[in-house]
């Protein structure tokens, strides 16, 4: 059985507790049904059952459209868990779980490496780029490339200047 880490100030978190009961619950399920990648397998009537809700597909998208990325075969990435569940050291890390990680995401198109030869976590949605842009992967030993879907250049790495990388970022900064 997983095992995943949690933060106790969800709670205090603005996005957190505006969020009725029942899209609590189906976050805690997508956050610990997901694979130790990140990668959740579509089932709504399953998530339903659990979840004791009637949601459509098209509302967990919705809901969560910032948080998630829809990728072929029915999965969804949920593309802060690595981040939060295995640290600052994603990319260097040589333990088992983050290797296979790395394994599971390069398969899927979200890891590769950029111009430089620097490993690179690469999105291709440009919808779910801002929060990804401005919170949580100001980290130096990881690279966030984005890609535009259309034209494909990757562009320089994104990082923020202006703040100081934090080893064990917040619930808010994540979420």
């Amino acid at each position: 059985m997983a095992k995943r880490m949690t933060e106790t100030e969800k709670w205090k978190d603005p996005w957190f507790s505006s969020l009725e009961n029942e899209w609590k619950i189906i976050w805690f399920y997508l956050l610990d049904d997901c694979s130790h990648a990140g990668i959740y397998q579509i089932n709504i009537p399953l998530l339903n059952f659990h979840c004791k809700t009637q949601i459509t597909l098209e509302d967990l998208l919705n809901k969560f459209a910032d948080r998630l990325i829809k990728i072929p075969d029915d999965k969804i990435f949920i593309h802060k868990f690595i981040i939060y569940q295995y640290g600052s050291d994603f990319k260097n890390s040589k333990q088992k779980a983050v290797l296979s990680a790395k394994k599971t995401l390069e398969s899927l198109g979200f890891m590769g490496f950029n111009d430089e030869g620097n490993q690179t976590l690469i999105l291709s949605n440009n919808n779910h780029l801002h929060t990804l842009c401005n919170k949580g992967l100001s980290n130096p030993s990881l690279t966030l490339t984005v890609t535009d879907p259309v034209t494909d250049p990757v562009t320089d790495p994104v990082t923020d200047p202006d703040t100081d990388p934090d080893p064990s970022p917040t619930f808010d900064e994540l979420f």
